[in-house]
């Protein structure tokens, strides 16, 4: 256990003149009952009164000061996310674009798996990391409300989920000092590839993640059908129309059967965005360890118990009223 702000303990030596000040009115109240010839409180009752006062001011202090524990177990996350311009799709410019439903899903993550890190990792045609891992979830946040978005490279309508698999693996062999404890990756994305082949190009991908241990947990984000993409101007201003190309209205649809395959044949398992709650109940029973020697934790991950003395200060405040 630790406190936040340990300083406030300093109050504690105030402990010594309340007691002295309680002693002095016993003292007080045994010479006025002797002068009137009346029988004094009992040594019960004057020691009840110092218990109360004291644990009363006591708590109050130890409660100030922030008391908390830290979790027992944590777990490396990494979440993959797709930025192409397919994440663009919504049915209307009133609604959240596939990636900014993303970004919701990954937020309940974090805030559903508070004693995990986490880092962010964006794919399109390139696949590259934007952030460390991490405890901080403002951190984190900050980057996905202002770092995150679609058309982070050029020609970003050339997704290339099979090379964002394949540089997962490599970077975990290659960057073990980053990546050792990283075991699960949570992919979201509509699946959605322009690749005939996908299934024999997606063997060798699988074959890397199996051998650098890695799971990928999937959520899939997109509709039941076709999603067209509203126009978005060079302010990023959504607009009435919708995107064409060959004459057609570009429709983005929910590639599930891809999405199951990467998760099955990496180990893992395949959600809806509507199952995040599934997800992280399966995250925190099946993938969180104990705590390594030496890991410090964030303050985001204290876990604060100063409302457990608030109970015993009470129930003094109250001995004190009844004494």
């Amino acid at each position: 256990m630790g406190f936040d702000y340990p300083w406030v303990l300093l109050l504690l030596v105030v402990i010594l003149p309340l007691l002295w000040a309680f002693r002095r009115s016993e003292l007080f109240t045994r010479s006025v009952v002797y002068q009137f010839r009346s029988t004094p409180p009992t040594l019960m009752y004057f020691r009840l009164r110092y218990l109360c006062a004291g644990l009363f001011v006591v708590s109050l202090i130890l409660a100030g000061a922030g008391p908390y524990r830290e979790p027992q177990q944590t777990a490396d996350y990494l979440f993959l996310v797709d930025t192409s311009r397919s994440m663009q799709a919504r049915n209307s410019c009133a609604e959240p674009t596939f990636l900014d439903r993303a970004k919701h899903v990954m937020q309940d993550i974090m805030e559903g798996i508070p004693e995990a890190r986490f880092g962010i990792v964006a794919f399109d045609r390139l696949t590259f990391p934007i952030t460390q891992l991490t405890f901080s979830r403002s951190y984190l946040r900050s980057v996905m409300n202002n770092g995150l978005f679609v058309g982070m490279t050029y020609r970003a309508t050339n997704t290339d989920m099979l090379n964002a698999l394949r540089v997962i693996a490599i970077k975990k062999q290659t960057l073990p000092e980053l990546y050792r404890n990283v075991n699960h990756v949570i992919l979201l994305s509509d699946g959605n590839l322009e690749d005939e082949d996908w299934r024999q190009h997606l063997e060798q991908p699988l074959r890397d993640l199996t051998a650098a241990g890695i799971t990928i947990q999937v959520v899939g984000i997109g509709n039941a059908i076709e999603t067209p993409v509203p126009v978005t101007n060079q302010d990023d201003v959504c607009q009435d129309t919708l995107s064409v190309m060959d004459d057609k209205t570009v429709r983005i649809p929910l590639r599930s059967d891809i999405l199951q395959v990467v998760a099955t044949g990496s180990q893992g398992q395949y959600f809806n965005e509507s199952q995040t709650g599934d997800l992280i109940n399966y995250l925190r029973e099946a993938t969180l360890v104990d705590i390594p020697e030496g890991m410090q934790f964030g303050a985001e991950q204290h876990i604060t118990i100063s409302w457990l003395l608030l109970i015993p200060a009470v129930i003094a405040l109250f001995g004190l009223f009844l004494l």
